[in-house]
């Protein structure tokens, strides 16, 4: 059987074109110069790489999950070009989806697959898309605003958005995304604390900061890095919660593990991650509140579950706020407000020179380094914190106004298909979605990692529970 198989697949016709091709490969790379060669051999291991991941899109997305965290790892491509793995493997992520694509179609009527392809709030992010680039023509940083419009705003729209919510179509590739992402961000907040705890210093404000391993921090070394990955995941860990309810033991397990990693947040003592968690916590209770409406056994656990967690809570919060109110009068965090704030002014004046396009993408960093005061008093190529900030000094008014609108836009129809389903299971799931993506919207109010997977994936976990779940035909856990 194994011999006919072999036999069937020597004479076979493609296989005969490919080992040819490769022969003639061969032959030609003998006549090239070394960079040459490299590149031609990158390229066609690019080929073969691409066409298997096209067989394995589902698991290679799950790949790309695992990795998204890890933004401070940079592999350099040249000297001058490098990018995260998460990055890199979407690319190539994007490129295999292409090709199978391509390949179902081939010979068949194209139309059918192509108007399945899902573009959430494609017409609110185009619009946006426009003014940006009609802002980069505009600016003194034409190469630089075309790159990183390209790099980080287009790239994380396809990557996890689009790429998300068009291959993480069924329900069990669903669950495993979550999984992946609860669990590697629970392995990241142990890795994390265990650290704290073996750094503790009584003499300093004891505040919670991604581990590093050998002097190397994948995720960063700022304290914010960590909140804004470990809070959209608390309400994902609810999901898993919600669906293990006929397993009592390991529901309990995940409970705490979800407490425990809300407890890392608070201890990066982030300001913004502590709004963050608030608006976590207040849209949790009302949703369980909202599932204990349909749920009379519900109704009693959660009335135990509130009395056996208030008092661990409240000490809890006892310990934080000890804790917060002297970090709240250091010199540390009046410098921080003071760095925020002259972000602004600068911010302003230079929107003053171009109010409704504004500077140009990617331009802030360049603006900052060539105000010689910040640069002085807090050290260059540090981005504007929030992405208001941000969209408004680089694209103007109209930029801001866009990119607002596409948020609106998305929320919007996610939120209006929530209030609709009327299958209990599939609105709880959809609505923990929610959550997670308006809590990373929240925090990237405050912080630097708007562009990246930080924020977007969230949005393209929730447009995919919306594909999945928030259909007629959906489902049942």
């Amino acid at each position: 059987m194994l011999a006919n198989y072999f036999t069937e697949n020597l004479f076979n016709k493609h296989t005969w074109l490919i080992l040819i091709g490769l022969v003639l490969f061969s032959f030609i790379l003998f006549f090239l110069n070394a960079e040459v060669k490299t590149f031609l051999i990158l390229l066609l291991l690019l080929i073969f790489i691409t066409r298997w991941i096209s067989y394995y899109l589902p698991q290679a997305v799950l790949a790309l999950i695992a990795l998204s965290p890890f933004i401070n790892w940079q592999i350099h491509l040249t000297s001058t070009v490098s990018a995260p793995p998460a990055d890199l493997l979407g690319i190539v992520i994007l490129l295999a989806w292409l090709w199978k694509i391509i390949r179902e179609n081939y010979g068949h009527n194209q139309l059918k697959t192509i108007k399945k392809i899902n573009w959430p709030a494609l017409g609110a992010f185009g619009l946006f898309l426009v003014i940006a680039v009609i802002s980069a023509t505009q600016s003194f940083f034409i190469p630089e605003g075309l790159k990183y419009l390209t790099r980080f705003i287009i790239l994380s729209y396809l990557v996890y958005i689009f790429l998300i919510v068009n291959v993480i179509t069924q329900h069990q590739h669903f669950i495993r995304l979550i999984k992946i992402y609860f669990f590697t961000c629970l392995l990241i907040a142990v890795l994390s604390f265990l650290q704290y705890l073996y750094n503790f210093d009584w003499h300093s404000i004891p505040r919670l900061t991604p581990f590093f391993l050998n002097n190397f921090a994948p995720l960063g070394s700022n304290h914010n890095l960590l909140a804004e990955l470990l809070i959209p995941a608390i309400p994902l860990g609810m999901i898993l919660i919600k669906l293990r309810g006929y397993q009592p033991k390991l529901k309990n397990k995940l409970l705490a593990a979800v407490i425990f990693i809300g407890l890392v947040s608070l201890l990066t003592l982030s300001r913004g991650g502590w709004l963050a968690l608030a608006l976590v916590i207040g849209l949790t209770v009302i949703l369980l509140n909202i599932e204990a409406k349909h749920q009379f056994n519900l109704k009693n656990r959660l009335k135990n579950v509130y009395k056996k967690l208030a008092r661990p809570v409240l000490l809890t919060l006892l310990v934080v706020i000890l804790i917060a109110i002297p970090f709240l009068t250091s010199n540390e965090v009046s410098l921080s407000n003071t760095n925020r704030l002259l972000q602004w002014q600068i911010g302003w004046d230079t929107l003053s020179f171009s109010p409704y396009l504004g500077a140009g993408p990617g331009s802030f960093m360049e603006i900052i380094n060539r105000d010689p005061f910040f640069v002085r008093e807090f050290g260059g190529n540090l981005e504007a914190h929030g992405w208001p900030l941000k969209i408004l000094a680089e694209t103007g008014w109209l930029g801001l106004a866009t990119f607002i609108i596409f948020l609106i836009w998305f929320f919007g129809k996610k939120i209006k298909i929530f209030i609709k389903r009327k299958n209990l299971s599939c609105q709880i799931i959809i609505g923990y979605a929610l959550i997670a993506a308006a809590s990373a919207v929240t925090l990237q109010l405050f912080t630097t990692s708007y562009f990246t997977a930080k924020m977007w994936l969230p949005l393209g976990i929730l447009a995919a529970a919306i594909n999945i779940y928030g259909t007629k035909n959906a489902r049942q856990n």
